[in-house]
């Protein structure tokens, strides 16, 4: 079977860049927060100026003005196995911790409590995404992701959150339209590690596979890491959006937080939206190519793997900006909020901030928890600076109790362990995550694409079937199961999966055929 050779720059590009391209779905803009004093309307105003919602025509609340339809809110739990194929492949899935858990859905229940559907069938998962983000789903699932949850500074900033996306499932929100575009979201991400896996033969050549092995597997294990941080979750038009801030505002409040904490979200969002170290520096395809090409002249073929990997790393940063460009940034979102308080609750009375268990609050196995994951999110900024011997201090602290068998913590020990050049070692971290309670699709990724690369496709079927079988096969493995099944020679199996591609879930027909093709 003959592949179709292309100049090494211009293929290495192709290759890294295709999958991201041309991604247009994003999901919801969160909520988070501070204690401010005075009344809420100057609190939020001070920092973020004044604003018009030209949608508060009315003189009452959204709470107030709400009514309901009688619709039965626990019939949403019949999609619980659809979605949560969904939130337990972000990343590496949900954060296995009891107490944390158990907290985020106390502070969750004591919202809905205060809200006009008391019967919600909510239930809250932290999950392991370092984005400062959150998501909702249609059947009361609420996920949260980690990068917030370090962000948070009181308990009243995550009951903003929740408030806010508690919002959306009250008033039903896009319906299972929004997992739709969630499993195809799911699926472009969950294909650019194989991508890169195949593309070594074609930009190197069978020499370069054989001299570069360690190199290859940390480009592997870094685009897999990189690629599955794009949080997954509902794309909520505009309009949903400014309703939810709305009812989030007031269920916030009935529920006696302080006002502040809005204040304090707005803030952090802002900071989060305008770090030029978030902001993906633009280049042209020319312009990548030619770098790609100066980085093979300096260094052969480990500068292109060091470009390559800049290259894709890059892509994934434009593919999150253009995704938030669907919604008002959150300086437009607080100009609306503002003029809500303004109207609604200028003589709200100033509370002060309940602590967060894990700062101030007492709960040390919560604490120790979200330190070894902040210690394992350190990894990447520090194997990016070359500081081996930093990232491996880092990565050892990460996989101390309690989090010795969690995806993002070995995953992490993983990278750094193939940074060095101790192929053994780096497997062993990833067969010790395989083996936790919560899967991460990430480590069965990155395990796919190991054994790929060592021309094992027995042991990547394998690999793959368990993670299906884990992780309640999520649709966005189908491409991804139609590579290996054909290169394994398991055609018997390729047209149930097309068509189940056709049929299914036609959003990833294209790709399903593409993946045919690709595997030829």
């Amino acid at each position: 079977m003959g592949r179709r050779r292309c100049g090494l720059a211009a293929c290495a590009l192709a290759l890294m860049l295709a999958a991201p391209a041309g991604a247009h779905e994003h999901e919801p803009d969160p909520t988070t927060t501070t204690q401010g004093s005075g009344n809420p309307f100057k609190a939020v105003k001070g920092l973020f100026g004044g604003g018009q919602d030209e949608d508060e025509q009315a003189g009452a609340t959204a709470l107030a003005r709400y009514r309901s339809d009688g619709f039965d809110f626990t019939s949403l739990v019949k999609d619980r196995p659809e979605i949560r194929r969904v939130y337990r492949s972000m990343g590496h899935g949900v954060i296995d911790h009891d107490r944390l858990k158990a907290y985020l859905n106390k502070v969750a229940a004591d919202i809905v409590a205060a809200g006009p559907e008391p019967g919600i069938p909510v239930v809250v998962h932290p999950v392991a995404v370092t984005e400062f983000k959150a998501a909702t789903y249609p059947d009361g699932s609420i996920v949260v992701g980690l990068g917030m949850l370090l962000d948070l500074e009181n308990e009243d900033e995550l009951a903003f959150v929740l408030s806010h996306e508690l919002a959306h499932v009250i008033y039903r929100h896009r319906g299972m339209d929004s997992l739709i575009e969630a499993q195809r979201k799911l699926m472009k991400t969950a294909r650019i590690g194989l991508q890169l896996v195949e593309g070594f033969n074609q930009i190197a050549g069978k020499e370069a596979v054989d001299t570069d092995d360690a190199q290859k597997a940390v480009l592997i294990g870094t685009a897999v890491h990189q690629a599955s941080d794009i949080i997954i979750g509902p794309a909520f038009t505009r309009e949903e959006e400014d309703a939810a801030d709305r009812l989030g505002v007031d269920l916030f409040l009935k529920a006696g937080y302080g006002y502040g904490a809005i204040a304090s979200f707005f803030e952090k969002q802002i900071a989060w939206e305008t770090d030029p170290a978030r902001q993906p520096a633009r280049r042209t395809e020319a312009e990548r190519e030619q770098a790609m090409n100066e980085a093979v002249r300096k260094d052969g073929i480990a500068g292109l793997f060091k470009e390559a990997g800049s290259a894709f790393k890059q892509g994934i940063g434009e593919l999150k900006a253009d995704l938030s460009k669907q919604h008002d940034d959150a300086e437009k979102r607080a100009d609306k909020v503002n003029a809500y308080l303004e109207k609604h609750y200028e003589d709200a009375e100033a509370v002060a901030p309940r602590p967060l268990p894990w700062k101030g609050g007492g709960d040390k196995a919560v604490a120790r928890l979200l330190a070894n994951y902040v210690a394992a999110q350190e990894v990447t900024p520090a194997l990016e600076r070359g500081d081996v011997a930093e990232a491996e201090r880092l990565a050892r602290k990460g996989i101390g109790r309690p989090t010795s068998s969690h995806g993002f913590t070995r995953h992490a020990f993983y990278r750094v362990r193939a940074q060095q050049g101790r192929h053994e070692l780096a497997m062993k971290n990833l067969e010790l995550a395989r083996r936790g309670n919560e899967p991460s699709l990430v480590v069965y990724k990155t395990l796919v694409g190991e054994t790929q690369r060592a021309g094992d496709h027995g042991a990547a079927v394998a690999y793959l079937d368990e993670a299906r079988q884990r992780l309640d096969d999520p649709p966005g493995l189908l491409p991804l199961r139609i590579r290996l099944y054909k290169q394994s020679e398991r055609d018997e199996d390729l047209l149930s999966l097309v068509l189940q591609c056709e049929y299914d879930y036609p959003q990833l027909a294209k790709e399903c055929k593409e993946a045919v093709a690709a595997a030829k």
